[in-house]
């Protein structure tokens, strides 16, 4: 029996510009089969005229959002080419989108693709579902020493403590308790409540395969590819043929 997929992504105005049309075009092209739903979050309306396809406001959908940005927004993000670190606010829209999907869907898994990701080769949910196997709560792209890339997630929503995932990682935003870890984007408090659910047993599964410069690359290549950073999204054409030629070799 194949299983109720849900896809979320989420950008501003500015960045679908950018680089969220081609994630948005991509999806529209390459997913295969009528078991996965895609939801975008955005703060403005756009119309997607596919089946299975829903845009939500994040801010209307969720109110938290915008009150977690109005206690927050004026804590100063220190100077640096690692200070986006400590932009608790920058990323907190994805956050809210996680929780609020996964506090509401009845799929059976929810999985996360940031919006500068592109797929390059035909998914159905048969690829999908292997990257998320059954008695593990999420799955993730570990990194040896560092925090979990999150370019991907997913999450198991048929777990039993599925729910119970959700309603703490909002807490942290919602009580502002991420600001008492290491740093303040949604890969650490990724990290932080995973790690608080392996203490009770309940396990996540790492699909990084390969350690790398970039696990996303690695782990899902020939079929999808991640442009991180300003550069990459900035010069979409030239990194995306790097990522067709490693699917061709």
């Amino acid at each position: 029996m194949n299983k109720k997929i849900t896809i979320l992504t989420t950008f501003s105005d500015k960045g679908y510009e950018v680089y969220a049309k081609h994630c948005i075009a991509s999806l529209q092209k390459y997913l295969v089969g009528h078991d996965i739903e895609v939801i975008v979050y955005t703060d403005t309306p756009y119309k997607f005229e596919r089946k299975n396809w829903t845009n939500k406001i994040l801010e209307k959908e969720v109110p938290e959002l915008a009150l977690f940005k109005s206690r927050n927004s004026h804590k100063k993000v220190p100077n640096g080419t690692k200070s986006f670190i400590y932009d608790a606010v920058r990323f907190s829209h994805k956050s809210y989108a996680w929780c609020h999907a996964g506090l509401t869907t009845n799929s059976d898994i929810v999985i996360w693709l940031d919006a500068d990701t592109e797929i390059i080769e035909n998914i159905d949910g048969n690829y999908l579902s292997k990257f998320m196997p059954d008695g593990f709560i999420s799955s993730y792209l570990g990194r040896i020493g560092r925090y979990t890339e999150t370019g991907w997630l997913a999450w198991n929503m048929q777990h039993p403590h599925s729910k119970r995932f959700f309603k703490r990682f909002k807490q942290y935003y919602d009580e502002d308790i991420i600001y008492d870890l290491k740093g303040f984007t949604d890969c650490h408090v990724y990290d932080a409540v995973r790690q608080e659910f392996e203490t009770e047993g309940i396990h996540s599964y790492n699909i990084t395969k390969e350690m790398s410069k970039d696990v996303f690359n690695t782990t899902f290549k020939g079929y999808m590819t991640h442009y991180k950073g300003p550069d990459q999204k900035n010069n979409r054409d030239k990194f995306y043929g790097k990522a067709m030629r490693r699917k061709q070799g």
